[in-house]
């Protein structure tokens, strides 16, 4: 079900984490944002469209993303095996 899986993508903190300062996403918003509107209120409204009432709270009044992420240890096995964190954030220029 494409659905449930994208919701629960969305709801998880490696997909959208929001801070008082900023709104971070998975860099895969960034390299696909085309699919998602084409620019950062077309990608904020898919998220809101999948959001639980807590995320949609944390989104309100948000027009931008202020970081892009991406989990390179859900490739490397290796890294999963040590417990290695190599998270990458990459600002939105």
């Amino acid at each position: 079900m494409p659905a449930r899986g994208t919701r629960e993508f969305i709801n998880h903190p490696r997909a959208v984490s929001v801070s008082y300062r900023e709104l971070r996403v998975s860099r895969i918003y960034d390299w696909f944002e085309e699919d998602f509107g084409g620019n950062d209120a077309g990608v904020i409204a898919h998220l809101n469209q999948y959001a639980d009432a807590k995320l949609k709270d944390s989104l309100a009044g948000r027009k931008r993303i202020g970081q892009y992420h991406y989990d390179w240890t859900i490739n490397d096995p290796k890294a999963r095996e040590y417990g290695a964190e190599r998270d990458l954030w990459v600002r939105n220029m």
